[in-house]
């Protein structure tokens, strides 16, 4: 139920303009305004953590949206949006950090204990009871992005983070309902979306961001890419955003210098 009035869209992006609490310091809303003012239909959001975060093991603050207190924060983000263009739309960035390399300091979750390639320490492999546990935290993040105005919610499947662990056998070696076969791997995006659906709204709009290819051997690759977007279709989300790999190279200053 939401209709862009045109075909761009401002990609979910690290603002690290939050303080620990979630609240968008004014730097940030600033941003968001001056986006929202440039003509772009739709808006992704930095990424905001569906669980609680220990903010001492993080090189910079994610928005947050696990706590019902805060959604005036959101709200307020929303607004700033709203107000600046009440033409250009804003989805709410759900994500858990799982156990990705760069950001979880430690050891972190993932669907498997099987690190990342050139990653050390190895995740803690989630049980059956955790797993519904995430499930349920995305739900309850799509009922705030909700309340707080977000036009949609889009879920973060890419870059490491945990349900890329799930969806790439790369990371993914569990021989339950979970792990295996594609739609094995694919089944916690069909519990977060059916769920979202059935809490939410049925109409409500949910996108996804998902890995092309991963960077190894074992990973989603383009060869692969094709039917794993087919069965993530098939899971009801409403759009699908491409991504792939992950950053690893940085201080590339000029075009012809190659990784």
């Amino acid at each position: 139920n939401m209709e862009l009035k045109n075909r761009f869209i401002k990609a979910a992006t690290a603002t690290e303009s939050t303080n620990a609490e979630g609240r968008f310091l004014p730097q940030g809303l600033a941003l968001y305004r001056n986006w929202s003012k440039g003509g772009v239909a739709l808006i992704e959001t930095g990424h905001m953590t569906v669980v609680p975060v220990d903010y001492h093991s993080m090189t910079h603050h994610l928005g947050q949206i696990w706590d019902d207190k805060q959604i005036p924060y959101l709200k307020e983000l929303v607004d700033t949006v709203h107000s600046a263009n009440q033409d250009c739309k804003i989805v709410a960035f759900l994500n858990h950090l799982g156990n990705h390399p760069k950001l979880v300091h430690g050891q972190g979750v993932a669907a498997s204990a099987k690190p990342w390639p050139g990653q050390e320490v190895a995740p803690k492999a989630m049980t059956i009871a955790e797993i519904h546990e995430v499930t349920d935290a995305f739900v309850k993040a799509a009922q705030r992005a909700k309340k707080a105005g977000f036009d949609g919610v889009e879920i973060q499947a890419g870059h490491k983070f945990l349900l890329h662990s799930f969806l790439s056998p790369q990371t993914n070696t569990r021989t339950d309902q979970y792990g295996g076969s594609l739609e094995n791997r694919v089944r916690i995006i069909k519990e977060i979306v059916d769920k979202i659906k059935a809490r939410v709204d049925p109409k409500y709009p949910i996108l996804i961001k998902v890995n092309s290819y991963d960077n190894g051997p074992g990973g989603i690759d383009l060869d692969s890419f094709p039917e794993l977007a087919a069965a993530i279709a098939k899971t009801g989300v409403d759009a699908i955003e491409l991504s792939g790999g992950v950053p690893s190279v940085s201080g590339i200053d000029d075009p012809t210098e190659q990784p």
